[in-house]
């Protein structure tokens, strides 16, 4: 059990430092990307130059003649297929290795079509885990402003950050929000699920990965999706 325990930390830590290599050799790609691009463009551009002035087909004959292109552009091209070819076939390992990671999700970030559809899903969220008060907490520091949402729910302000709330009136509380236009990173929150408002239309969530898988059936309902972080 104990080597087991050091396998699976070195592993996670390996598996970590790849990620980040990885991340760092794909920006290399958007450099190739670019490069095949302007590459296809170029011949096509040579294409079209000959067709429309046909007299200038015996200059790009001698020219590609001599700088090779035809076996240039032919060992590019095996190349790439090759590349694809060694791509493709990590698609079953990257379908597995993504189903396993899954497992271990703890946030997600949810876009909805409108805000009514994302306001309908905060206020339904908290209900589905049983969940009976939360703290509500703007991003604005400030005593009198806090004071006066807190009025307005009935509710007293705790300190000059939070206010807790009852579930019950979390429509109340996004009809605030909308009306003060307090959306951005405004936060509704318990030990069990946390709420970030990022914008009238997306949030982000921090749960544990059971409530998570629920919650993106509760998206689903609303027309929404998710991104990665």
């Amino acid at each position: 059990m104990v080597n087991e325990k050091a396998q699976l930390r070195e592993t996670i830590k390996k598996t970590e430092s790849n990620l980040y290599k990885l991340s760092k050799q794909f920006e290399e790609t958007e450099k190739l990307n670019s490069n095949l691009k302007e590459t296809y463009d170029s011949i096509l551009l040579m294409e079209k130059i000959t067709e429309e002035n046909p007299v200038l087909t015996a200059i790009a004959t001698k020219e590609i003649k001599e700088k090779k292109l035809v076996s240039l552009f032919k060992q590019m091209e095996e190349k790439l297929a090759l590349t694809k070819q060694k791509i493709n076939s990590f698609d079953d390992n990257s379908t597995r290795a993504k189903l396993f990671l899954e497992n271990f999700r703890t946030t997600r970030i949810y876009e909805f079509n409108d805000s009514e559809s994302m306001e309908n899903f905060v206020k339904q969220s908290y209900p589905l885990f049983s969940i009976s008060r939360v703290l509500f907490k703007p991003e604005f520091v400030g005593t009198i402003k806090l004071e006066s949402i807190a009025e307005e729910l009935n509710e007293k302000a705790q300190g000059n950050q939070m206010i807790s709330i009852s579930t019950e009136k979390l429509p109340k509380l996004m009809e605030i929000i909308e009306k003060k236009d307090l959306f951005k990173n405004a936060r509704i929150e318990n030990e069990l699920l946390k709420t970030v408002i990022k914008g009238q239309t997306t949030i982000l969530v921090d749960s544990d990965n059971a409530r998570i898988r629920r919650l993106d059936r509760l998206c689903k309902q609303f027309d929404g999706k998710w991104k990665e972080e």
